[in-house]
């Protein structure tokens, strides 16, 4: 459900709800969209990785609905609408694909296929309020300005201009959309490359493509070159980064164009034969368009940058669950694996194949649809590929495999109808369709279950509410209004909470602000496995950090690790059964570090002996649902801690060369009522000094006693109040 009682609550991942909170920030200085964000790797700041088109548009629609930047559910509500009028949106551009690259009319088989895979449907249903629709709208309309470059409508030849003006204009959108639209750059130039090595020399297609890839690539550049200038912050055409829109995105448009612009050059001066010859104009006008940008620093970064995220090229990326494979995720157990298949494309993977029997067929039988038919398998093959490489392509792919099974339904309605000719318009209106939902027919379980809109467990029941309640908890000091969490609440912490974070599911993809600021990552990791309690309180201090939400650290203790300072050793392992799954296994290091001794133990000290517990501390809140995993303590599964300097207490009168204890009987609320204890050696003189970070009564919603104060010999009660613990000094004479 997406508009429930407590507002709406978005589907998939925590991404729909930074693009809301960025829509409502647009209506606030309309109608400029944020390039940065200031609450982002706080106190730095960071460059905010998306361009701002999809958050612009629910921004516009918002406000032609009435909405205001006061009005956050109905910006969300708009939003959350989106993505299904953008997901029907593309039903009759894969009908028309259908229709221009393989004949007949609409292909309404395919897009029924399409509609009903939740490989597509997660991304276009109601509440997926992400740009991942609108990249998929974008780049079919890309393709389809493409393939109408060369190939025309029935015996018509193709408009001389039509097709690459839509290219060239659905380029620069496609950029503004989504910062990785040079993919479909690439799909582009590949098919290119490859049909001109492979068709006949001199072929009229290949022209073609060669000439719809330069002219479309030239118009793309000088529209995005003109929009950024125009729109983007001062330098942005400078700079060669991935983040927002650069000179980058430009430069990849003008090397696309100049890649076609020479292939169209050199077909010119073809004569019959000469395969080898084509295949080394390919290689030149790769050489001669892609050099000269790898020369420039900042766009060879980019480049790189790039790379490293279609390679997985640091630790970050493997904790991504669209980065990983399809299969052998390494999250799951191999039957897990196979379902996700299932659940995504129902039994399209293992019937796409069967469409290579017709287009091969085809492609004996008519010379005037090869290059068709060869963009098709260019374009299924490549995406077939990636998303067994990486699920974040499944998204992709949902397109060309509906057209390559509807292609071998129809082939089987035609055999059909051969056979039993009086039945042919029968079968060939049954046999598509019946197929249509046998191939979905998997995945349709799961679309009725909702699986397709799951958020990740225990968010919607624990941590949206206690965000929401977060809201309104000032911090102890002023200053420090960070929220300290796992990098994947980080959209959750600002959109709920309205507070300021360290990391984000951004994770390395955010840049920073400050020339030589930390990344939030590294900072992360340097508090989940700071040597010593002062060295979190270092971290925490420099992010200006006033609260500490937790999960369970097992994960992030392994999948952080990457980032962690050098020479931290490892503190808990990762075993993987292909029938059981992946098991999380804690080293005895894992308990102490501060993140562990928070979220399990409240902050005090492993065993049954007291000891200095971390008065800098308090629990304010935690959530209802508890979790047990392997040999991991019992714990809620979100606990929400205040950073506090703590009551310093100056004892004096204790037994010499003792210890004094500190105790308060906690309840929270949720119900579980603990002893917090802290201890403290005694001097030679009677002197020791604890620190207490709780006041005496309520700490957000957990309830706190009177300390129980006593050396063995010695007893007596405190009572604390908030300017004691936000730093307050107390001196006590225990002998008395």
């Amino acid at each position: 459900m997406t508009f429930t009682p407590e507002g709406v609550l978005f589907r998939s991942d925590t991404d729909p709800y930074y693009h809301a909170l960025r829509a409502q920030r647009a209506l606030a200085g309309w109608p400029r969209v944020a390039w940065t964000d200031p609450n982002m790797n706080f106190p730095y700041g960071a460059e905010i990785p998306w361009p701002p088109l999809f958050d612009f548009v629910i921004a516009a629609l918002a406000k032609a609905a009435g909405a205001t930047a006061a009005d956050p559910q109905r910006v969300a509500g708009v939003a959350a609408l989106l993505a299904l009028v953008l997901g029907v949106a593309l039903l009759p551009l894969v009908a028309w694909l259908g229709k221009r690259l393989l004949g007949g009319g609409l292909w309404l088989d395919a897009a029924l296929l399409v509609a009903l895979l939740p490989a597509n449907l997660r991304f276009g249903a109601v509440g997926a309020a992400d740009q991942h629709v609108a990249e998929l709208l974008l780049s079919c309309g890309i393709f389809l300005a493409f393939v109408s470059s060369w190939r025309g409508e029935g015996e018509a030849p193709p408009h001389p201009w039509k097709g690459p003006a839509a290219l060239g204009l659905l380029i620069a959108a496609a950029f503004w959309n989504w910062l990785g639209s040079a993919l479909y750059l690439l799909v582009l130039v590949g098919v290119t490359a490859l049909w001109y090595i492979v068709a006949p020399a001199r072929d009229a297609a290949a022209r073609a493509m060669s000439r719809a890839l330069f002219l479309g690539g030239l118009l793309g550049a000088a529209l995005l070159a003109v929009s950024i200038m125009a729109l983007a912050p001062a330098g942005a055409l400078e700079r060669g980064g991935l983040n927002g829109l650069t000179g980058l995105h430009v430069a990849m448009c003008a090397v696309s164009a100049t890649f076609g612009g020479l292939l169209l050059a050199a077909s010119r001066r073809q004569k019959e034969g000469g395969g080898l010859r084509r295949l080394l104009d390919v290689a030149a006008a790769a050489l001669v368009s892609l050099v000269p940008a790898l020369l420039v620093p900042p766009l060879r970064d980019g480049i790189l940058h790039g790379l490293a995220a279609l390679s997985r090229g640091n630790p970050w990326y493997f904790s991504i669950s669209e980065y990983r494979p399809i299969l052998f995720s390494g999250v799951r157990t191999f039957g897990g694996d196979l379902r996700t298949v299932l659940y995504a494309f129902g039994l399209g993977l293992i019937a796409m194949p069967l469409a290579l029997v017709p287009m091969w067929r085809r492609w004996r039988r008519s010379e005037s649809d090869r290059p068709a038919l060869f963009f098709l398998f260019f374009w299924g093959a490549a995406f077939f590929v990636l998303t067994l490489a990486e699920l974040r392509f499944q998204l992709y792919l949902a397109v060309p495999l509906a057209l390559w099974i509807c292609l071998a339904l129809r082939g089987l309605a035609a055999w059909a109808g051969q056979r039993w000719s009086g039945r042919a318009r029968v079968f060939g209106v049954a046999v598509p369709v019946l197929g249509v939902l046998l191939v979905a027919s998997p995945a349709l379980s799961y679309v009725r279950a909702g699986g397709y809109a799951a958020q990740q467990p225990g968010f919607e029941s624990d941590l949206f509410p206690a965000l929401r309640w977060l809201r309104s908890i000032p911090a102890t000091d002023p200053s420090r209004p960070a929220v300290m969490a796992e990098w994947a609440v980080g959209h959750a912490v600002q959109y709920f909470a309205g507070k300021p974070v360290v990391t984000t599911p951004f994770g390395t993809e955010e840049g920073p602000l400050s020339p030589g600021s930390r990344g939030g990552l590294e900072d992360w990791a340097a508090f989940l496995f700071a040597p010593s309690p002062e060295a979190a309180e270092a971290v925490l201090s420099r992010r200006r950090v006033g609260f500490v939400l937790l999960r369970s650290p097992k994960n992030e203790a392994i999948s952080s690790f990457g980032f962690a300072p050098p020479g931290t050793r490892p503190v808990a392992d990762l075993s993987m059964d292909w029938l059981k799954g992946p098991t999380p296994t804690a080293r005895p290091e894992f308990l102490g570090l501060i993140p562990s001794r928070l979220y399990y133990f409240d902050g005090m000290r492993l065993g049954e002996a007291a000891g200095l517990a971390l008065g800098g501390y308090r629990l304010l809140y935690e959530s209802p649902s508890t979790e047990l995993v392997g040999n991991f303590p019992p714990a809620h599964l979100f606990k929400i801690f205040g950073v506090v300097p703590g009551a310093r207490i100056s004892l004096r009168g204790a037994t010499p060369g003792g210890t004094v204890t500190a105790r308060a009987r906690i309840q929270t609320n949720q119900g579980r009522i603990f002893e917090w204890v802290t201890a403290a050696p005694v001097d030679a003189d009677g002197r020791a000094q604890l620190r207490l970070p709780y006041t005496t009564g309520a700490n957000g919603l957990v309830q706190a006693g009177s300390y129980s104060i006593s050396d063995g010999v010695h007893k007596g009660t405190l009572d604390l109040d908030e300017k004691d613990v936000a730093g307050g000094t107390t001196e006590i004479d225990l002998s008395r």
